[in-house]
């Protein structure tokens, strides 16, 4: 699971990968550290509650120093990798305050980031495929040149700050009202990670798909009809799949 102190081989993992290894590993297997923790409280419940504070306070601290790490990331695979750090250091937090509510929330956000960061490390592949280079500021002008892929880029976008109604939203909020629940002052962190995560995210949509950039190596074969149908289903998954869940408090 990517905690803050143990996450160093995550960005690492992410950049040298290939699509298919970085779409596995968000997808799935950074959701099997998820499921032992779920797991672990099962079997413990509160009798570790003193140790889940130090646990929380880390994580969620950690959370909101990679967040800011976001801010002046080059690499677009690795800014992805380092969001997706702060996403589970907020369902880490929600799991381990021991409550219901905290782990159906926990679920929820495994669920929606098993979907939206697979489909963002996608997008970030099409976009080294045409400009040969990750680096966010050579990765320029998607808006003019396919102005198709700049839709995807806005939603999932979008997704990944957590807006409404989408799954994203309903777990986030969820997660951060059991998280005070459990302790008042991580308040200033939270609200920090949800605005910090929003201005990631816009600029990273902006010195993607405005601008020019005069590398262009455009392929005919940038994204398949597979990709495109799959991607669309996710996004018709997140932002109306909260609205069938069984909204558990």
């Amino acid at each position: 699971l990517p905690v803050y102190f143990f996450h160093g081989w995550l960005p690492k993992a992410h950049v040298e990968a290939p699509l298919r290894g970085s779409m596995v590993l968000a997808g799935v297997l950074l959701k099997l550290g998820g499921y032992g923790v779920i797991r672990m409280i099962s079997v413990f419940g509160r009798a570790v509650w003193l140790t889940n504070v130090v646990v929380v306070s880390v994580a969620i601290v950690g959370g909101f120093i990679c967040r800011i790490l976001c801010l002046v990331q080059s690499d677009v695979k690795a800014l992805i990798a380092y969001s997706s750090i702060g996403h589970m250091g907020i369902r880490l937090g929600g799991v381990l305050s021991s409550l219901k509510g905290g782990v159906d929330g926990g679920i929820w956000i495994m669920f929606s980031h098993g979907l939206c960061s697979p489909c963002l490390f996608c997008l970030a592949a099409v976009s080294y495929s045409v400009c040969n280079s990750r680096r966010v500021m050579i990765s320029k002008g998607f808006l003019v040149i396919f102005p198709f892929l700049s839709i995807f880029w806005f939603v999932y976008g979008s997704l990944n700050i957590g807006c409404p109604p989408s799954v994203n939203f309903l777990s986030e909020v969820i997660l951060v009202a059991r998280i005070l629940r459990m302790r008042k002052f991580f308040i200033f962190f939270l609200g920090m990670m949800s605005f910090v995560g929003g201005v990631y995210c816009m600029n990273l949509y902006t010195m993607v798909n405005h601008g020019l950039s005069r590398v262009f190596l455009i392929s005919k074969t940038i994204i398949g009809e597979r990709h495109i149908v799959i991607m669309a289903f996710c996004m018709f998954v997140l932002f109306f799949g909260g609205l069938v869940f069984d909204l558990v408090w």
